[in-house]
């Protein structure tokens, strides 16, 4: 659920929930599982099967909330669950409903700099001449390449899916054309 005291994409979703609002829109909150943990929004709804994702029962849910309150567009936060995506698009698909996956972390940050994240446990096994090897400016490359060519396909589902994607910065926008124009 949608915990705006946490921080994060729940933070960020509750303040695009609010100008939404403000601009006088009904806004509702969408969550896999009630957590119990805080008091959530007037608005906030649970899919009634929090195990399986992209279950017949969910999709049901999904389809009858959108049907019955007359929802033109939906706003996926969590799109980088593959199974909310392919959730997501059935549910556009039967509702003409349009569907916004929003990214909202960096995206090749962890190839970009995938030595760094490896320095402590390199260096506590004395193996710190592997660590200087990967933070190479080639290295650094060829493990930015390797990633770009494994995920690449994840981010192309992300896009195809969605009637539009939207990333919270510049420097988003530029990793995400990158993963498509690098072969």
């Amino acid at each position: 659920g949608i915990t705006p005291i946490g921080g994060g994409i729940s933070r960020t979703t509750a303040n695009l929930g609010k100008l939404f609002r403000d601009k006088g829109n009904n806004v509702y909150y969408l969550g896999c599982k009630d957590l119990g943990v805080d008091k959530y929004d007037v608005n906030q709804r649970f899919l009634p099967d929090s195990a399986i994702i992209n279950s017949a029962r969910n999709l049901k849910f999904i389809t009858d909330f959108v049907t019955s309150l007359k929802i033109e567009y939906i706003i996926n936060q969590g799109c980088l669950n593959a199974h909310t995506v392919n959730l997501l698009e059935q549910v556009r698909r039967i509702t003409k409903v349009c569907v916004i996956s929003c990214l909202h972390n960096s995206i090749l940050t962890q190839a970009e700099n995938g030595a760094y994240q490896w320095e402590n446990s390199l260096r506590s096994k004395h193996l710190s001449f592997i660590f200087h090897i990967m933070r190479t400016r080639i290295m650094s490359k060829l493990i930015t390449s390797i990633y770009i060519c494994k995920y690449r396909s994840f981010y192309r589902n992300i896009l195809d899916k969605s009637d539009s994607c939207v990333v919270l910065c510049d420097g988003l926008k530029k990793e995400l054309v990158k993963m498509f124009i690098l072969t």
